[in-house]
């Protein structure tokens, strides 16, 4: 399901802290519109972000809080 996600010109990308059973984990969040794929991690470190999208060429979309703001990003990999 990520292979297909990943073929989408134009993927969302969100992150979010859960808590289970006591521990606080992370969900990142992988959408083209139509299908959604979750990946659980206990860290927020960018290698499974980075995994992912090593091969992935088109437009990201992230949001990125910075205190009260939000700022929507458009990211466009390289062609290259």
């Amino acid at each position: 399901l990520m292979q297909r996600i990943l073929t989408y010109p134009c993927v969302h990308i969100e992150e979010t802290k859960i808590n289970i059973q006591g521990t606080d984990q992370y969900v990142c969040v992988f959408t083209d519109g139509n299908y959604v794929v979750l990946k659980l991690t206990k860290t927020r470190e960018a290698t499974l972000v980075h995994d992912i999208l090593s091969n992935y060429y088109g437009v990201l979309i992230l949001i990125v809080y910075f205190g009260l703001s939000i700022y929507y990003i458009l990211l466009i990999s390289s062609l290259v």
